[in-house]
């Protein structure tokens, strides 16, 4: 009689968010070196929810971060689909508005991820996100003086 094989559950791989910051201007596209990002996560504690913050390091000359995230020892999958990625800061005074586009303010969920076999590591990648050199207007929903 054969033997059945019971397929193993996914293993508990530490996890990492990799992404690129770059600065759109009226003259581009050019990468932003020193620009932070912060991965946020909802979490659930004997008072309620409470966000966990964790910095990414700052990007390099090519616009890129890579980083480690903490081991969530609560979760024993580490699952990080409570969290999200946002714009933190961008050290290019000319171009230090955050830009929405790819979630860049509102939070790239950390939804989907890739297994690194070779790394042992669960790799989220978000973005590209932007900054701008300047405020976008924005709309009124009514517009002024009526319809």
């Amino acid at each position: 009689m054969p033997k059945l094989s019971i397929p193993k559950p996914e293993e508990a791989f530490p996890a990492a968010v990799e992404g690129i910051v770059i600065c759109k201007s009226s003259s581009g596209y050019v990468p932003i070196k020193g620009a932070v990002v912060t991965i946020t996560c909802l979490k659930v504690n004997e008072e309620g929810y409470d966000d966990d913050k964790t910095p990414s390091s700052p990007t390099n000359a090519k616009g890129y971060f890579f980083k480690t995230l903490p081991s969530n020892k609560d979760d024993k999958k580490n699952s990080w689909e409570n969290c999200k990625a946002f714009l933190e800061q961008s050290p290019m005074e000319e171009c230090g508005v955050p830009s929405n586009v790819n979630r860049g303010i509102d939070g790239f969920p950390l939804s989907s991820h890739r297994i690194l076999q070779d790394k042992h590591l669960k790799l989220y990648s978000v973005g590209p996100f932007f900054y701008t050199s300047e405020h976008k207007p924005t709309m009124n929903k009514v517009p002024a003086g009526g319809y």
